[in-house]
């Protein structure tokens, strides 16, 4: 299976968790690939390939799965 994780390191006030669930999906044989959104970057260009993908994960606040859900 591959994975497109899209991150807004940003967001939060820490991981919650993210890194520690795609190790352990990673050991499964799943391909993560990561992104992060960083200024300059724009949503669209971020999953511009996700079709590419099995599985695609938004992290980060509202507005970072929001974004996600509209450039997919």
């Amino acid at each position: 299976m591959r994975i497109l994780a899209i991150v807004n390191a940003r967001a939060g006030l820490g991981d919650a968790g993210l890194y520690e669930f795609l190790r352990v999906v990673g050991t499964t044989g799943a391909e993560i690939t990561l992104r992060f959104m960083v200024p300059g970057s724009t949503t669209k260009e971020l999953v511009r390939d996700a079709d590419e993908f099995d599985r695609v994960i938004a992290a980060g606040g509202d507005g970072t799965v929001s974004s996600v859900c509209y450039a997919l």
